[in-house]
């Protein structure tokens, strides 16, 4: 084999191995972002915000307490005040 053969193909096993790492780091991401929103939907429940009624500022914050995941039991407690508009009459 010659230096310039061996040269392609370790260049191509790198590429493999760059693709392989890629790839892991998107699952690990995807992981990762689907277990901080398994951890906001369980700190919703155990606030209550599904308890409330349905309305604009429970939902926002219901929302909002999902989104911040892990970081409400960092003593992180979103509330969002908000108000639909009436329809005239």
């Amino acid at each position: 084999m010659t230096a310039k053969v061996m040269a392609m193909r370790s260049l191509g096993t790198i590429r493999v191995f760059h693709t392989m790492l890629t790839e892991v780091r998107m699952h690990i991401g995807s992981v990762l972002l689907i277990v901080w929103l398994v951890i906001g939907v369980i700190a919703a429940g155990q606030r209550g915000d599904y308890k409330r009624p349905v309305d604009c500022s429970s939902v926002s914050t219901a929302a909002v307490t999902i989104l911040a995941g892990p970081l409400n039991y960092a003593n992180v407690d979103p509330h969002i005040d908000c108000t639909t508009p009436q329809p005239s009459s």
